[in-house]
């Protein structure tokens, strides 16, 4: 019963966003496919012996964006 209810709130989901691009919003919204949820390309690399690769995107976001880079902080007031 629980998958059946799953299935059916992904699918209004699905159409709610059909109709939200029918509509040609200037704003567009990219959701995060279920399949990467929890997924880590730390661990990725690391997994299959890449690590190299992902020192040199680390370094590269640490120097672009400085040692605070992937954090988020809540703001007072928005959501």
């Amino acid at each position: 019963m629980e998958l059946y209810k799953n299935k059916e709130r992904a699918k209004q989901k699905e159409d709610k966003l059909i109709n939200m691009k029918k509509k040609k919003l200037k704003l567009t919204i990219e959701l995060v496919p279920s399949t990467v949820w929890y997924s880590s390309l730390y661990e990725i690399c690391k997994r299959n012996n890449r690590s190299s690769i992902w020192r040199k995107i680390k370094k590269e976001i640490f120097k672009k964006e400085g040692k605070n880079a992937g954090f988020v902080e809540k703001k007072k007031g928005v959501f």
